[in-house]
């Protein structure tokens, strides 16, 4: 029985060894850069649509350009880099009332299924994680390009994603319904190849 064992983890070993790696790239987001978008909009007492940003975030994807459906995302957002323009707003957004940045500094995206669609789309389903909550998500994603930077050289790829989430969800319920439920979120990237 031992050499059976023995023959079997060598002729598996010896698979393993001719089989090709992961065909998946890594890519890192363009923090120095700075070649990325993250915000949301949200109805504004059914008046506007008020805009917010956060300025500061980091994060990588793995791709498989062979396989999509094998591709993975995780994003790390810094909740007290919001910004909307306005330092009164700004503050409030951030206070626990929203945001609460003091208990819950990152919001974080970690994707869990990659459904790819045509000409480079594809629904991302992944974990959000706000003030403390985890709510499965899906996003709605296309692949703009993949290529060397015309500038730099670097092998560089980048995405864009779209999605709706209620913030109730989240358990951040202050105005409502004056303050819009509904949240629509806006996410670009141009990420580098590691």
């Amino acid at each position: 029985m031992n050499r059976f064992i023995t023959l079997f983890l060598g002729v598996f070993l010896a698979i393993a060894a001719i089989l090709p790696a992961s065909a998946a790239d890594t890519y890192a987001v363009d923090t120095q850069g700075r070649h990325y978008y993250a915000g949301f909009q949200i109805s504004h007492l059914g008046f506007s649509i008020m805009h917010g940003r956060f300025d500061e975030l980091d994060g990588s994807i793995q791709y498989d350009a062979a396989n999509p459906s094998a591709s993975k995302v995780s994003v790390v957002i810094q909740a007290a880099s919001f910004n909307s323009n306005n330092p009164k707003r700004d503050g409030h957004l951030k206070s626990p009332d929203f945001f609460n940045v003091g208990e819950f500094p990152e919001i974080t995206f970690v994707s869990t299924k990659v459904e790819p669609g045509a000409n480079g789309t594809a629904k991302i389903t992944g974990d959000l994680t706000m003030v403390g909550v985890t709510k499965s998500i899906t996003l709605d994603a296309r692949l703009i390009q993949v290529g060397a930077n015309p500038f730099t050289k670097a092998a560089t790829a980048a995405w864009s994603a779209r999605g709706t989430i209620k913030r109730s969800d989240f358990d951040i319920k202050y105005g409502l319904p004056a303050i819009g439920d509904d949240v629509t979120l806006l996410l670009d990237i141009e990420a580098l190849k590691q």
